[in-house]
């Protein structure tokens, strides 16, 4: 039998003008030759031309499947939660685009579809949520193909991707030339200008926020852009306190949505703004018209959680809990009703002051797995409230510790809790029953910033507590702070240790206040209540010399000399105090000839370190121990604590109780100080050193 592509060579000769013969061959010799080789030649060249195509199919398929697979992980994708893993399936389908991606680029780099593959791939990352890698792969593709079709999407999705990993500056740069690309604006451009006013509102920056919504406005013409930038400058117009301003665009957005989920958001964001002006009636009635929007649970459970916010708003406590337990029982699963439940123990503490119906709230909730933010904060507010309620029951027993509990009640309502009004009575229990304590001017210091927080009555109580604070305690921390606030005194004396601020005080009193008498109680403060410090030995030299001086009394100069070189003997103001009373301190005497020691002591067991005091060193609470010639501790001082009134306290009773070997002159016991370190384990981190509060 012929071969079929030869039988058709041999018949395309007769187009040539070959004659033929009835049985299909040419007439002559020459003519049987010139076929052959025409018939060699058209079967190289249907062969190449085969080849050709099936390369082009290969890689054609190949972008076909990998197509697929995107598109089928992309659908599983819309039935997982949001912010969720990929499953199983869809990261197995993501992982098999991505090989066959990578073909395209490295077996068919001359084809048209490499930016096609890149593309892809970074679509792929991004459901992968490997955030990093797609976001190589958008820019990626705008640097070896920058006429690519892809390039506008390229500069949006890779801005999104690198906010998700806070990126902010690169993020903003990218959205900005993007912006500028062209006179009129692509989709993905208004997508853009929507992302960088969604950034500025994620960073608080709601000003900015406001102006990138306006730019965007005036340019944007798609109407779902134009819904979600009403929603947003909505939500920022909020948050500056501008609610009248916030209602009007919510209710545009509502207005002009291109979806019913944002229809949705709109009227949500409406009718809890209204409730926070008070106007809770039009919230309720904004909230029953969502009964013609919300078709799933969870816009469901979110209008009866907004309802329940609403009758808050008017002081109808009974209704919003009704409301808010609807919520918690009809929808369980929700997210809102996780809010519902934060809504209800937050109302329960704080309006109804019911603190063991909302711990038991609390606790419900910080078992719950989801919402992990919310749940957390379950769980830190019911650790705040039990400890508030047994800080309450132990404020019951009178003791010498009560002061120490009220300021730790006082801070965790403040801090804890953040529940300011609660705070500041106990702030002023604290220095109105303990005026002398070490704690009287922080907690007088607070209780005046709390209440400058409110209205104009309370400001005037502020600021008449303000003023006491500096009259009465005018030496502290606290105090230096509001002087130098008002530029009384420079800014940087805000920094400077108690210690260091007395002995400049001291200093001044007599340089320039010609006050001796105050400069001798100021420094004397120093050297009585900092006898540790680097400044205890200056300000007993400073003393001496006042006397000498100023008031003329070589006596009392003298005993000021003698103890600088009995006390601090290493230091070069005991070497000049040596100098003035004609003594060497070389062969100057200590009062003993064996000092003190510590045999045993108690490790403590720091349960919490309140936020007071962040520049202490954990694992250790340095004090001074005065140790008698038997061995007992005859008196304890703090030298440097946690910053946990509690904690401390109990390093002091732990210091009071330890076994200590006395000193020896001449072998026999004698008196002397010693210092030590108290070991202790606090069971959460010091809080961080940070200008936020």
């Amino acid at each position: 039998m012929r071969n079929p592509l030869v039988s058709n060579a041999f018949c395309a000769d007769s187009r040539f003008g070959l004659p033929e013969r009835n049985d299909g061959t040419s007439s002559t010799p020459d003519a049987q030759r010139r076929g052959a080789k025409f018939s060699r030649a058209a079967i190289l060249f249907l062969t190449a031309v085969a080849v050709i195509i099936g390369c082009s199919s290969a890689r054609f398929n190949t972008y076909y499947n990998a197509s697929k697979l995107y598109q089928e992980a992309e659908d599983l994708s819309k039935s997982r939660n949001k912010g969720s893993k990929p499953s199983g399936t869809e990261d197995t389908k993501l992982n098999n685009c991505l090989d066959k991606c990578r073909i395209i680029i490295t077996r068919y780099s001359e084809s048209g579809l490499v930016d096609d593959a890149l593309f892809l791939m970074g679509k792929a990352f991004v459901l992968k949520q490997s955030h990093s890698a797609a976001a190589d792969k958008f820019s990626e593709l705008r640097e070896y193909f920058p006429e690519s079709p892809f390039v506008d999407a390229s500069y949006y999705l890779e801005a999104k991707e690198r906010s998700e990993l806070e990126q902010w500056a690169r993020v903003e740069n990218l959205l900005k030339i993007h912006l500028q690309k062209g006179d009129r604006w692509t989709v993905w451009q208004e997508r853009s200008a929507l992302l960088l006013a969604q950034i500025a509102e994620w960073n608080y920056a709601y000003e900015r926020a406001l102006g990138h919504v306006s730019d965007l406005l005036g340019r944007a013409g798609r109407k779902e852009v134009i819904g979600q930038a009403y929603l947003l400058k909505g939500r920022c117009l909020r948050e500056v306190g501008r609610l009248d301003d916030a209602v009007d665009a919510f209710a545009v957005a509502f207005d002009r949505a291109s979806t019913r989920e944002d229809r949705f958001e709109g009227q949500i964001e409406k009718g809890e703004t209204l409730a926070l002006l008070g106007r809770g009636e039009e919230a309720l009635t904004t909230f029953r018209e969502l009964s013609s929007i919300a078709r799933v649970d969870s816009e469901l459970a979110q209008v009866g959680l907004s309802v329940g916010k609403s009758w808050l708003s008017l002081n109808e406590f009974r209704e919003a809990e009704e409301a808010w337990r609807n919520v918690i029982q009809a929808y369980p699963r929700e997210g809102a009703a996780k809010r519902a439940m934060m809504e209800l123990a937050t109302m329960l503490e704080t309006k109804e002051h019911e603190l063991g119906a909302a711990l038991k709230e609390y606790e419900e909730l910080s078992k719950q797995g989801r919402p992990r933010a919310l749940v957390e904060e379950a769980g830190r507010r019911a650790k705040a409230l039990r400890k508030v309620l047994e800080l309450t029951e132990a404020l019951k027993d009178s003791s010498a510790e009560l002061g120490a509990r009220l300021m730790e009640l006082a801070d965790t309502y403040l801090f804890s809790l953040e529940l300011p009004d609660s705070a500041s009575r106990y702030y002023h229990l604290a220095h109105e029953e303990f005026p002398e304590s070490s704690w009287a001017a922080r907690a007088l210091y607070v209780e005046a910033w709390i209440l400058g927080q409110g209205d104009d009555s309370l400001a005037l109580i502020s600021s008449e507590l303000t003023e006491r604070l500096v009259s009465d305690y005018g030496w502290s921390a606290q105090a230096r702070t509001v002087l130098a606030d008002r530029g009384d005194i420079p800014q940087i004396a805000q920094g400077m240790s108690e210690s260091m601020w007395l002995l400049t005080q001291g200093e001044a009193w007599w340089l320039y206040m010609d006050d001796p008498r105050a400069a001798l109680e100021t420094l004397g403060q120093v050297s009585d209540s900092f006898p540790k410090s680097p400044e205890a030995s200056k300000a007993l030299l400073a003393c001496a010399w006042i006397c000498s001086e100023s008031l003329h009394d070589t006596t009392a100069a003298k005993s000021y000399l003698e103890k600088v070189t009995e006390l601090y003997p290493k230091t070069e103001e005991a070497r000049r105090a040596a100098t003035e009373l004609g003594v060497s301190l070389t062969h100057k005497t200590l009062p003993y000839d064996i000092p003190p020691s510590l045999a045993c002591i108690d490790t403590v067991t720091c349960e919490e370190i309140a936020p007071v005091d962040s520049l202490h060193r954990l694992g250790v609470i340095d004090v001074r121990v005065l140790v008698d010639a038997t061995g007992e501790a005859k008196n304890v001082e703090l030298v440097k604590g946690t910053g946990s009134l509690l904690c401390d306290d109990a390093a002091m009773q732990a210091a009071r109780g330890a076994e200590y070997a006395p000193a020896l002159k001449d072998s026999s016991g004698v008196e002397a100080w010693l210092d030590i370190g108290v070991p202790f384990i606090p069971t959460r981190p010091a809080p961080q050193d940070s200008t936020e509060s």
